[in-house]
């Protein structure tokens, strides 16, 4: 980090990376063997009866209407129409291509549905934070990247 105290840095690793924070060296980076074993212990307890966090069905009206609305040239009700019916991909591309605001919009979207999700405690409490944090970093948050992580209605 740099700008922090090792205490504060201690602090801000501990926070994001839970029960990980232990197989973190000084230098913030995971060792290659502590990844392994992190993977091998994930993959070895995953099982057919695992609960997925989202699922989604892509029907063929849905991107009928997309391609419509890119035919008329209208691209930022393609992407408001695939944000509504969470068609994520799509949305990322159509976001993309049309402004920042747009990105920004689009990422917090997918992560509000896919990263929020399962949280018992609050927005924060379901081990997603660092992936809230990159991917609101992502989306150019900036130093805000740390609110969205934790308010479901970042704005």
């Amino acid at each position: 980090m740099g700008c922090c105290s090792e205490t504060v840095e201690a602090a801000v690793r501990g926070a994001l990376l839970g029960d990980r924070a232990a197989s973190t060296s000084s230098d913030g980076l995971r060792s290659a063997e502590s990844i392994m074993n992190a993977y091998a212990t994930s993959a070895s307890s995953a099982s057919a009866s695992e609960a997925p966090v989202a699922v989604y069905e892509v029907r063929s009206s849905s991107l009928d209407k997309i391609q419509d609305f890119l035919l008329r040239g209208e691209r930022r009700k393609a992407y408001h129409y695939a944000l509504d019916e969470k068609l994520w991909a799509h949305a990322l591309v159509l976001a993309r291509s049309l402004d920042g605001e747009a990105w920004k919009e689009a990422i917090q979207e997918f992560s509000r549905a896919e990263l929020m999700t399962g949280a018992t405690q609050g927005p924060a409490s379901n081990g997603r934070e660092s992936l809230r944090v990159l991917y609101g970093l992502i989306a150019g948050h900036g130093g805000g990247a740390g609110a969205f992580a934790c308010t479901p209605t970042f704005a």
